[in-house]
């Protein structure tokens, strides 16, 4: 801990802070009262700056730091709660330098800003779960195009098309997110199915030895026959890729 300051020094600043309660010198005032072991004072002087600046997540903290100190945890939880909130509503920062790290090829840089606004964006919901329990699933509410793009990127194209569905089920008049899941969809299709395996070939082979066997060069009938098995042989060779 630094050293406490000197009377002169909280004399100003307590003069300061009584001209004019609005100013942030209310932190520093309490971080002295705080230094000098006077906590009374450096809380009453946090509440009173709270209350005209509630969105000071520095004063919240401090004042977490001061109930902790006299022994009131649950007071100090609740600052470090209301702290917390505040926090969350930054995440469009982290989000927005997600985008743009996405934007120079800094994918796992990337990564990182996009979990830190998923976390923001979440908000604190309670300690980690034990060791070895399945963490719940994302929320609907923390995807993003960004995340999507991250795992397209990384060749996780399925990861990237459920985001967009659950965007655009959210936004179904959103034709940038549209054209961009259709894109992605023909994209995760262009690999396209696997033709007849050899078994299946061969079957229709031996059908149609069979059938020429018995048949003897039989026409009629037999020979409508041996057209429709050399058919579906046809195109079983034409959806193999050998025709």
């Amino acid at each position: 801990m630094s050293q406490p300051p000197a009377p002169a020094e909280l004399a100003l600043l307590e003069s300061a802070v009584a001209e004019n309660p609005g100013s942030r010198l209310f932190l520093r005032l309490a971080r002295a009262y705080l230094q000098a072991g006077r906590l009374g004072q450096a809380g009453q002087t946090l509440a009173r700056g709270l209350e005209l600046q509630p969105w000071e997540v520095e004063a919240h903290q401090l004042l977490a730091e001061v109930l902790q100190k006299q022994g009131d945890q649950e007071g100090a939880l609740a600052q470090l709660c209301q702290a917390a909130a505040l926090l969350s509503r930054h995440a469009g920062l982290y989000q927005g330098l997600a985008g743009l790290l996405m934007a120079q090829g800094r994918g796992q840089e990337a990564m990182v800003a996009q979990r830190l606004a998923r976390d923001l964006q979440a908000g604190f919901t309670g300690p980690p779960a034990p060791a070895g329990q399945a963490a719940p699933p994302e929320a609907a509410g923390q995807d993003t195009p960004t995340l999507a793009e991250i795992y397209a990127t990384q060749g996780l194209t399925a990861k990237a098309v459920e985001i967009y569905r659950r965007l655009l089920a959210l936004e179904p008049d959103n034709r940038r997110l549209a054209q961009r899941l259709a894109q992605l969809e023909g994209a995760s299709l262009e690999i396209a199915p696997a033709g007849p395996g050899p078994e299946v070939m061969a079957r229709l082979e031996a059908l149609q030895g069979a059938a020429l066997a018995r048949l003897g060069g039989a026409g009629g009938g037999g020979q409508a026959l041996l057209g429709r098995l050399e058919a579906l042989r046809r195109s079983a060779l034409a959806r193999a890729g050998q025709a």
